[in-house]
């Protein structure tokens, strides 16, 4: 059963505000992050070729949900190999680098004062 989640307004909210309603959020998120794959490990454990249904998915139907467990193989693209066919200098590697940006949020626990 899904539950309606109210989004804040944050409109006057202030940065400390914001952290301190979301770390918490992240907190839990971890937790069930950690539990959902401790699970499905030992869904992929308990799998069997009868649940099988073609060689590279699986499908298990429970009481309530279902689901599809399917095996990929991403191509990687090697450096290595490119500088080798390619007589490659690490320097014409990095030549072709693009630079991005991302920015990481992380949460901490404060030490209550007088503790």
């Amino acid at each position: 059963m899904r539950t309606k989640t109210l989004i804040p307004n944050l409109n006057n909210a202030t940065p400390g505000y914001i952290v301190d309603t979301c770390a918490p959020l992240t907190e839990e998120m971890n937790r069930l992050k950690k539990l959902t794959d401790y699970l499905k490990t030992g869904l992929k454990a308990r799998l069997s070729d009868s649940d099988r249904i073609d060689p590279l998915t699986y499908e298990v139907v429970g009481e309530e949900y279902g689901a599809t467990i399917s095996t990929t193989y991403p191509a990687r693209l090697s450096l290595e190999a490119l500088m080798e066919k390619f007589n490659l200098t690490e320097d014409d590697i990095r030549s072709c680098y693009v630079q991005g940006e991302q920015q990481t949020v992380r949460f901490y626990k404060l030490e209550k004062q007088g503790s």
